[in-house]
């Protein structure tokens, strides 16, 4: 090893990294951290690092990390007003990618979400049970359940506006267009029946020119239904209305099993 850190360098970089912990460590951390920043010197006084960037890439993954999680750990606490503005968010900006198109992604932001939302549940019942202040921005929190009711019929109808997508080679005439049997439903009721009409005719001769796809029974049903008035819909919507049905369900079975 050639390379060389002074005596004064390192107790300069010793003290940056116990500044760090001002105010989220007591005395009892803060003299373990510092043992452990005299074993890592240590360590590297004996050539166990190459050079000193990889010394100086492992103090921060030790050092710089822990204090940034205790960091990020005191600001959600439950005494703190400010703990529920870096939760909120935090589930905002997971919330706001959600497209309940049933993909890998939306799951994985859809399982993001849902935790957050526990914690803002517990640091509530936490100011609540200690009598501490419940703000009104904390009042005005949705939550996912109401976030998706009003956030879904926007993607609905922006969906409505793009082009009709193609029919699927083979399809079934469509018309006349059916704009009764649906005229006084939303539009879960009618994903849900023909969701079910889907699942019971799929491996039928009848389904047979949607070739096993679901969407393509879909694209056939915007041609041939519509809902509430006569709102017209894409398949695209459609899909996007039932994976919504199933992850609000999902989620009030997840609350009940709690």
């Amino acid at each position: 090893m050639t390379e060389r850190i002074s005596n004064e360098d390192w107790d300069a970089m010793k003290a940056h990294y116990i500044r760090e912990f001002d105010g989220v460590a007591d005395d009892r951390l803060l003299g373990m951290i510092k043992e452990h920043l005299d074993s890592a010197w240590g360590l590297w006084e004996k050539g166990s690092y190459p050079n000193i960037d990889k010394f100086v890439e492992e103090l921060d993954i030790q050092f710089q990390g822990f204090a940034n999680m205790l960091k990020d750990r005191k600001k959600k606490s439950f005494t703190d007003v400010e703990g529920f503005d870096v939760l909120n968010k935090e589930w905002g900006e997971k919330a706001n990618q959600l497209k309940w198109d049933g993909s890998s992604v939306d799951n994985i932001l859809m399982d993001d979400v849902t935790a957050i939302e526990k914690e803002i549940t517990a640091y509530f019942r936490l100011r609540i049970e200690h009598g501490l202040e419940i703000t009104d921005k904390m009042r005005e929190f949705k939550g996912l359940d109401e976030f998706t009711a009003e956030r879904v019929p926007e993607l609905v109808k922006q969906y409505s506006e793009e082009s009709p997508e193609e029919l699927p080679d083979g399809y079934p005439n469509y018309e006349p267009v059916d704009n009764e049997s649906y005229s006084n439903h939303s539009l879960y009721v009618l994903a849900e029946d023909l969701n079910d009409e889907w699942e019971k005719k799929k491996t039928t001769p009848e389904f047979k020119w949607c070739k096993g796809k679901r969407k393509n029974f879909f694209i056939w049903a915007s041609y041939k239904y519509t809902y509430q008035n006569g709102n017209k819909f894409t398949a695209k919507g459609l899909q996007t209305t039932l994976n919504t049905a199933r992850s609000r369900a999902k989620t009030k079975s997840d609350k009940d099993y709690e």
